[in-house]
């Protein structure tokens, strides 16, 4: 494991990330024109991770912002996409 994870900071630091990584970042870019993608990439795990906002709105002095979370392993030949929400009280 520690192999894969220092392949992946070498990847990052030398601006070489396979192919498919970066084709699957810009095909997220597609998913919701204009939504905010940040890229996890730089976490030291053992994976990619991309997040998507989905929306973003305030109602009683409450801001809800709504993530989409793609996860894909290094480890296996799976991927997780789940939701997250954060509330900040205003």
């Amino acid at each position: 494991m520690i192999r894969i994870v220092e392949k992946k900071i070498d990847q990052l630091r030398n601006n070489k990330l396979p192919d498919r990584v970066l084709h699957v970042e810009e095909q997220i870019r597609h998913v919701i024109p204009g939504a905010i993608l940040r890229s996890q990439l730089y976490r030291q795990f053992p994976n990619y991770v991309f997040s998507l906002e989905i929306s973003q709105k305030e109602e009683g002095g409450v801001n809800r912002t709504l993530w989409m979370i793609l996860t894909i392993s290094l480890l296996t030949n799976h991927y997780t996409i789940y939701f997250r929400e954060w509330l900040r009280f205003c």
